[in-house]
C-alpha cells in the first residue's frame, strides 16, 4: 500500500502535469469570461469563471521553475557528454 501511495504521489506532483491542468484551468476560464473580462472586473461582477482563470495562472506559473531546473540540469548533463 505504502508504493502504491508513493507512485500516486510522484504521479501527482509532476510539473508537467501542473502546467497542464493550469493551462485547462486558464483556457476554460476565459471561454467562459474572455469576451467580458475588463468590463466584468472595472464594474464589479467577478464570477467564479475569473476564479478559475487566476487559479490556473497559479498553478501553470507553480511549475515553472521546477521546468526550467530540469530543463537546466539536462543541458548540463549534455555539455558534460
Amino acid at each position: 500500500m505504502h508504493k502504491l501511495i508513493k507512485r500516486l504521489e510522484t504521479a501527482f506532483r509532476n510539473p508537467w502535469l501542473e502546467l497542464f491542468v493550469g493551462v485547462v484551468l486558464i483556457l476554460t476560464g476565459f471561454a467562459e469570461a474572455g469576451e467580458t473580462i475588463f468590463e466584468d472586473i472595472s464594474g464589479g461582477n467577478i464570477g467564479s469563471h475569473h476564479g478559475v482563470m487566476l487559479l490556473g495562472l497559479a498553478h501553470a506559473l507553480k511549475a515553472v521553475p521546477s521546468l526550467l531546473t530540469g530543463l537546466m540540469l539536462f543541458v548540463e548533463s549534455e555539455n558534460k557528454a
